[in-house]
């Protein structure tokens, strides 16, 4: 029986980032959590606060939680 091995090719072209994406910052690492969970940054791209404590500083993230609580006691889930 003989090993074959196949060496993987990788592409020379030169690449960009995206001209529509020019304005976001950029993370080439990833975190493990302390729940062990990878999470990529891409996702945070100024998209969501990542903690409560951020959410609370943000008057519309605020009254969202707050409407959230009170659904959840009105619906008594």
């Amino acid at each position: 029986m003989t090993k074959e091995t196949t060496e993987i090719r990788r592409s020379q072209r030169v690449r960009f980032p995206s001209t529509r994406l020019k304005e976001h910052e950029f993370f080439v690492n990833s975190e493990v959590t302390y729940s062990g969970e990878l999470s990529h940054f891409a996702f945070y791209a100024r998209a969501e606060p990542i903690s409560w404590e951020q959410a609370l500083s943000i008057k519309e993230w605020k009254n969202a939680m707050i409407e959230e609580l009170k659904a959840i006691e009105r619906n008594r889930t």
